[in-house]
């Protein structure tokens, strides 16, 4: 006795197009792990470093991988450039200006320790009281950025540095990035696969 199962060329159709369909399957999983890592990163920021905006978390972007191309990548806006050093230390240099402004004490914080817009350089030097450079009549003075007050004098709100350096290991991105793909890479393939085949 022989049996024939009617779904065999069904099933060999169905293999072929899963086949040729996995550069799309494989993009679409590693596109999907990299989403996973970029919100496990924003979730874990605040417990490695002390922010008091959202412009960090909100830095953190991922290009999705492509049929042409099986990399998605994971990582910081240009915009937080520093990020970098956050992570691995090394020294930051200035990019658009010839020097860092590292803010002094004197400089207003908020109620989380920030500094809100209205007291960042920029938006200082827009002051007539403030100037940058060195006081007239201080050539040794420190480079920054100063505050001049009739009753109080002089204040120096930042000073300005060649570079800064930073320590390692203020972030665990890539530790992070490591767990959340050991912990989700099955889910996201086998879920890409099912949807594929249920198509069929």
């Amino acid at each position: 006795m022989t049996i024939k199962w009617e779904g065999d060329q069904q099933l060999a159709q169905a293999l072929r197009t899963l086949q040729q369909k996995s550069d799309s399957a494989a993009a679409q999983a590693l596109s999907g792990l990299a989403f996973d890592i970029r919100q496990q990163v924003r979730n874990e920021l605040p417990t490695w470093l002390k922010l008091t905006r959202a412009f960090l978390p909100n830095s953190v972007v991922y290009e999705k991988a492509t049929e042409t191309n099986l990399s998605a990548r994971v990582g910081f806006h240009q915009r937080a450039d520093f990020a970098t050093l956050l992570e691995e230390g090394g020294e930051r240099k200035p990019t658009s200006s010839q020097a860092i402004a590292v803010p002094t004490n004197d400089v207003r914080r908020t109620n989380k320790g920030g500094i809100s817009a209205a007291n960042r350089p920029k938006a200082q030097l827009q002051k007539k009281n403030v100037f940058s450079g060195r006081p007239e009549n201080a050539p040794s003075a420190t480079s920054g950025i100063w505050r001049a007050v009739k009753k109080t004098g002089l204040t120096l709100l930042y000073i300005y540095k060649d570079s800064t350096r930073y320590r390692t290991k203020f972030m665990k991105f890539k530790d992070t990035a490591e767990q959340v793909v050991k912990a989700n890479h099955e889910k996201r393939f086998e879920a890409v696969v099912t949807r594929m085949i249920n198509k069929m």
